[in-house]
Formats: structure tokens, sequence, C-alpha cells
């Protein structure tokens, strides 16, 4: 019964913790995928097929992983790399189950407009015209993916994890 009783106050306690979190107020925290649950911050970009303001919001998807990344960082391009490879990964691109959008913040559109052209075409290619707010509340690191439900609900967050503890 104590054990029953234990389990019911830490479930009731990590639900209020959910509603009582204010997703402005956030700010990613490397040691705790406090955003897992919650809905993504919607934000602007455009595409290597179209100049058009786009938002994470407008697309249509049943699961979407995004992925932050840096065009010269190593383990980005190992993480595309291994993206690119994933036979899973791929078939349900084709059967429109997943959709991939790539971001790289915090470089300049030249820089993208580069960096795009090594990228998967049927991948969504994105430029982000919100970088900070980014940087700011999804990203310590690069590359990072985070997987979202058709609602942009944060289901997981997978990020390149080698020194976590070392800083």
């Amino acid at each position: 019964m104590k054990k029953t009783i234990f389990i019911f106050t830490v479930l009731l306690a990590n639900i209020a913790f959910l509603f009582a979190q204010d997703d402005d107020t956030l700010i990613f925290d490397k040691y705790n995928n406090q955003h897992i649950g919650l809905f993504a911050k919607d934000f602007r970009f455009i595409t290597d097929k179209t100049d058009d303001t786009l938002s994470l919001y407008g697309l249509k998807a049943d699961s979407l992983i995004i992925l932050f990344y840096d065009p010269d960082c190593i383990h980005c391009k190992r993480e595309i790399k291994k993206m690119r490879k994933d036979k899973k990964l791929n078939k349900a691109i084709v059967l429109k189950r997943v959709t991939v959008l790539t971001v790289p913040p915090d470089i300049t559109r030249q820089e993208w407009e580069k960096s795009v052209k090594r990228m998967p075409d049927y991948w969504i290619n994105a430029w982000s015209l919100d970088n900070d707010m980014i940087i700011k509340k999804y990203l310590w690191k690069v590359p990072e993916k985070f997987i979202l439900d058709r609602d942009k609900r944060i289901l997981d967050i997978d990020m390149y994890r080698e020194d976590l503890d070392d800083e």
C-alpha cells in the first residue's frame, strides 16, 4: 500500500510539474530532457526549394525528425551520413510516415546555401529565420535530433553526448 501511495505521489508531482512549466521560461538543460512531452516552439524558415517563409507548425507530417546541425561539425557529418544510410528511416520517408527537417542554426544564409548542396534532397533542408529562439530554447550542442509527433509534441531528444560529463 505504501509503495502504491509513493508511486501515485511521484506521478502527481510529475504531472503538476509539467502543467506548472511555462514553456516560454524553459531554457535547454543538458542534463534534463525537460522538453519531452511539451509542444515544440514554432519557428520560421525557408528551404532550399522555396524562398517562401514556412513554419514548423505549417508542416504536415505524421512524425517529424528535426536535426539541428553545423555543416562544419564532424559529429554532425557522421549523424547525417548515418541517417542517410538508415534503411528503415528512408523507407518511412518514402511511405510518408516520417519527415526529416534539417536546420543549421547560427550560420549565414550564404554558408547554408553552400552546405545544403550536400544534404539529401528528400529531406526538408531549412535555413531558420528564428535562430536566437532555437539556440536559447533547444540547443546545447549539435548534432541534436528532436522527434515530434503530428501535433508537434516532443517525443524524444537525441543529442550528441560524448563529453557530456566533462563540461
